[in-house]
């Protein structure tokens, strides 16, 4: 984990209202920057699936992300990109996957898919 970026909360003797608020900026922006990191890189290591503890939810070049009843979405780890969903079929009794239009899979990311799906239960009937 990085340090979090240093925040003036005084003008230093010397400096003038316009520098003071240039490195106020500089800092607020610093300091944006790493709230955002942190909370992407709390967000992936800590995603606790419903389903239980011990999902593996992250892959070497995708990710799952748990919607809101009974779907998992399917996205980039590098540019975060949307690839498709995993939804329940209550008539086959079968988790699938529909892909987003003009995406590609390399036989990895297949394996990937593949190995999610079988960590996944049947959702519980309500």
């Amino acid at each position: 984990m990085s340090e979090r970026p240093y925040q003036p909360f005084y003008k230093p003797y010397g400096m003038s209202d316009e520098e003071y608020e240039y490195e106020k900026r500089i800092a607020a922006e610093k300091l944006e920057q790493w709230e955002q990191e942190q909370n992407e890189s709390n967000l992936l290591d800590a995603q606790v699936s419903l389903q239980g503890a011990g999902l593996k939810t992250k892959y070497r070049f995708i990710h799952f992300v748990e919607g809101l009843k009974d779907e998992w979405t399917v996205w980039t780890n590098k540019k975060d990109e949307y690839l498709g969903v995993i939804t329940f079929h209550k008539k086959w009794k079968e988790w699938e996957f529909a892909p987003e239009n003009y995406t590609g899979y390399t036989k990895q990311c297949l394996i990937d898919l593949a190995d999610f799906i079988k960590q996944l239960k049947a959702p519980q009937s309500n």
